[in-house]
């Protein structure tokens, strides 16, 4: 195979490229093949602790957990109590704004016409 022949060259790079696609189809395989028996371990392992009885530490895991969900349900009643009321205080805010603008323009439109009708009299 020299590098005179161009035939020869295209066939070797083909032949390079179909070897490293089957070097990927067979790393593809052997991840599924691991994962496949990795899951069916997962799977034997839920089975066997799914027939065990509940002992006395899995008891109070399970009664710190429902005093967890206890807690994290007040604390978010809590949460949602205050944002009901920053929201109630925004409006109030928001309304005490459009008044001060809008004396605030009444003020500027008197104070203008003053000044034209200041500079009449001069």
């Amino acid at each position: 195979m020299t590098s005179t022949s161009p035939n020869k060259t295209v066939k070797k790079t083909s032949s390079n490229t179909n070897s490293s696609e089957e070097a990927k189809g067979l790393e593809f395989n052997s991840l599924v093949l691991f994962y496949n028996s990795f899951y069916r371990h997962l799977l034997s392992e839920i089975k066997r602790k799914g027939t065990d009885h509940p002992s006395a530490v899995d008891e109070n895991m399970m009664a710190n957990r429902s005093m967890e969900m206890n807690r994290v349900k007040k604390s978010a009643n809590m949460m949602n109590d205050e944002l009901v009321s920053v929201r109630s205080q925004q409006g109030e805010l928001e309304k005490m704004g459009r008044a001060i603008y809008t004396q605030n323009s009444q003020l500027l439109h008197e104070n203008k016409l003053l000044w034209e009708e200041l500079n009449k009299n001069k």
